[in-house]
């Protein structure tokens, strides 16, 4: 059975990352929920979690825009916070993703740290009960700003809020929960449950500027949404994304396990939509992809690390 509580999910048309559309577009989105400053306050460490998985340009919408990551880093700098813009990409390094996006000196100049989510701290999670490495940073930190990608992704079918924080698995130890866990669909989507629940992000917002439809999260292609969504409550920000590109919830293994644990969040018809009407940016052709095993062979795993170590040689090197 789901859980009724009433959860209010902001929706706003933005069209463009062009910052004389973005800024006012992602003011009104913030606004809508009380302002960023109702989350955040003065002093507190702040870390902002995009999604970054590999290097690439931010012309094939891979990754989180870089447009909304400084947008939202210089709004947290405005307000005193001490920002650190941090993740545990695939492949690469954050600053290496950061760089080919074009932003890194942006939010250096900003005075916001930059750096990979290395330390893990064993945890026990909820509805899975798996102890799991999750980075010492995203527990520790004042505030967690989960700021994810709307795309299509060939195992779980969408990438959103909580398969965002996945991320906050540190390193390797991602390809072996895709081993233990990844048998069975419902089983890998109670561990990214867990996860999301024990980072509790104060505020979730995903980038629908330009999504990625198709082969995902790295192979898709692009699709102009034209929409940011936001909302304290990740699984609720999943819940709306799912219904903008027409996919059953049921057919979404976060969102189905989510409404079998009945969630607060996980049913569309108990959210408060604020903001833009939804209708207008629902697409009813959405491309989804073509899906995958979640598991991850021992070999597969071997790989993955071995070609993580030499992409860390190689930037040794060029430093």
């Amino acid at each position: 059975m789901v859980n009724n509580e009433k959860i209010t999910v902001a929706l706003v048309a933005c069209d463009t990352y062009v910052a004389e559309t973005l800024t006012p577009a992602l003011d009104r989105l913030l606004d809508h929920l009380g302002g960023l400053d109702a989350f955040v306050s003065a002093g507190e460490h702040v870390l902002i979690k995009p999604n970054l998985v590999v290097a690439k340009k931010a012309s094939t919408a891979t990754q989180t825009d870089p447009a909304m990551i400084y947008a939202i880093a210089q709004r947290l700098v405005a307000i005193g916070a001490h920002v650190t813009v941090a993740d545990s990409p695939a492949f690469g390094s954050t600053k290496a993703c950061l760089k080919k996006l074009g932003v890194d000196q942006d939010l250096l100049a900003l005075g916001v740290e930059v750096c990979d989510l290395k330390v893990a701290v064993k945890t026990t999670v909820r509805f899975s009960n798996d102890k799991v490495g999750l980075s010492a940073m995203a527990l520790q930190v004042d505030k967690v700003i989960n700021l994810a990608k709307l795309k299509a992704h060939q195992q779980m079918v969408m990438t959103l809020g909580v398969k965002n924080l996945f991320g906050c698995v540190v390193g390797k130890e991602k390809p072996v929960w895709h081993y233990r866990r990844g048998k069975v669909a419902a089983h890998f989507a109670e561990l990214l449950l867990g996860i999301a629940d024990k980072i509790a992000p104060a505020l979730t917002i995903v980038d629908g500027v330009m999504a990625m439809e198709g082969n995902g999260p790295t192979s898709g292609d692009r699709r102009q949404l034209g929409v940011l969504v936001a909302s304290t409550n990740t699984i609720a920000v999943d819940t709306v994304c799912c219904k903008l590109v027409s996919r059953p919830l049921q057919s979404i293994p976060i969102s189905h396990a989510a409404r079998r644990l009945g969630l607060p969040g996980a049913d569309f018809e108990t959210l408060t939509l604020v903001g833009d009407d939804i209708a207008p940016y629902i697409v009813s052709d959405f491309a989804h992809p073509d899906m995958l095993p979640i598991r991850f062979s021992p070999t597969k795993i071997i790989r993955s690390a071995i070609k993580q170590f030499i992409l860390n040689r190689k930037r040794q090197s060029a430093s």
